[in-house]
């Protein structure tokens, strides 16, 4: 059987409500996994532990699934589609269970914080060239819906909902894919705020990763993403005023280092910046955060992120982001000091020298977007139950260092990604145990 697709009917289809996946989960579950030892079937608890669920919403699934006469005396799929892609994210269950070994091993980096799902939801994808890589996700994009559209409806749960999102093309593609389904009746206990979690890149593009697929820069940027999402989930145009960091570049300048005390108290007293992340960003005099009230970025929910590694840069580790902070000389060391990023944090290698300790400090300090404490704090609140997480959504084995990295600090609550990842992921975990 051939994995599914990513069509356009297949965004639109079941794949686009969460429960008739988990629903279909189950029931293959209770009809053709067995106890190890025993060889009778798994008990309602057992599936709900694979399933990361209650044993109360497992039995509500199975009796649905015998009404809809899916469970009958074997599993009868609503279509070899669904069939196809049961079986794959069942069949990568274990991954999570080793991820979570390896944020065990390393419980003094993390505090406990262990990441909760890695969901893989289509084969390897062919990303060994520019054209490819966009293709590739344009695939992957619809793939997510389903998943997407849990952990938002999961986030509308808690009171004032808030979302933050990062910036970049998977995350286009994601976004692209919520927006293609229906989210009525999801909403919860209240409007979802959706955050924008980065600048602007500034200046022109560089011609060479302007790709043919993604030609709108502006569709990437964060700002766009948050007020997209905005606008969906919340189903109507309030009055509210929606958050945007489109004055705010990605990275102040370098021929600006001296000045960044005063560039932070102006960011934060002539746009979003100081609501969003106020007082604690560095010199920041956030000065459009009231008294009282945390910026937004330390009441984030849910977290939408995406990676980046030296060998296939995201935005923040590309040439039209590094071009105005450092000289190629410091770029190129940079690349080497780094495994990568996630959601533009940066995942640093052991061991580095006092040069390239200055060299990340200097980044850290220039750097306006989302930083690791407030990755940690989302990833804190989803361990006790109190949000969903930071949820990474990439592709290709070049993420797989950084994004293990930053399970390894407790940063990481799920992971959506493609089977090669995901085995990479697998394989580097095992050996660092």
């Amino acid at each position: 059987m051939g994995l599914p697709c990513a069509s356009s009917e297949l965004t639109n289809s079941g794949f686009g409500d969460p429960d008739e996946l988990e629903l279909n989960k189950a029931v293959y579950l209770s009809v053709y996994e067995r106890e190890p030892t025993t060889g009778k079937p798994l008990t309602q608890e057992k599936i709900a532990d694979r399933l990361a669920t209650t044993r109360e919403q497992v039995n509500r699934y199975l009796q649905r699934a015998r009404q809809r006469g899916l469970l009958r005396s074997e599993y009868v799929p609503p279509s070899e589609e669904m069939l196809d892609r049961v079986v794959l994210e069942l069949n990568y269950t274990d991954i999570t269970e080793v991820l979570r070994g390896f944020a065990e091993h390393h419980r003094a980096e993390n505090e406990g914080r262990v990441i909760q799902s890695v969901t893989v939801v289509c084969e390897e994808l062919p990303c060994n060239r520019q054209g490819a890589w966009d293709e590739g996700l344009l695939r992957f994009g619809p793939l997510t819906a389903a998943k997407t559209k849990q952990f938002i409806r999961d986030v509308t749960k808690f009171p004032s909902p808030t979302l933050g999102v990062a910036w970049g093309r998977i995350l286009r593609c994601v976004t692209d894919a919520v927006c293609a389904n229906d989210f009525t009746g999801v909403r919860g206990r209240g409007l979802v705020q959706c955050v924008p979690l980065w600048g602007e890149v500034w200046g022109p593009e560089i011609p060479e990763w302007k790709g043919s697929i993604f030609t709108d820069r502006d569709r990437l940027s964060s700002s766009t993403l948050a007020r997209d999402l905005e606008a969906k989930l919340n189903r109507r145009t309030d009055r509210r005023k929606r958050h945007s960091l489109d004055a705010v570049p990605i990275m102040l300048p370098r021929e600006l280092a001296e000045h960044r005390d005063v560039l932070y108290r102006y960011l934060g007293k002539v746009s979003a910046w100081g609501e969003v992340f106020g007082e604690r960003m560095p010199c920041a005099g956030g000065g459009q955060v009231r008294a009282g009230k945390r910026p937004l970025a330390e009441r984030l929910q849910l977290v939408l992120a995406g990676a980046g590694s030296p060998t296939n840069p995201g935005r923040f580790l590309s040439p039209e982001v590094l071009r105005n902070v450092l000289t190629e000389q410091d770029a190129k060391r940079l690349l080497g000091a780094v495994y990568g990023d996630v959601a533009g944090v940066l995942m640093e290698k052991p061991g580095l020298s006092r040069p390239d300790r200055a060299l990340l400090d200097g980044i850290h300090a220039s750097w306006t977007g989302v930083r690791e404490e407030h990755l940690r704090q989302c990833a804190a609140k989803a361990d006790a139950g109190k949000a969903v997480g930071v949820v990474v959504y990439a592709v290709h084995k070049s993420r797989a260092q950084p994004i293990l990295e930053a399970v390894r600090r407790g940063l990481v609550t799920h992971l959506v990604t493609e089977m090669g990842l995901a085995a990479e992921m697998k394989r580097l975990a095992e050996q660092a145990m």
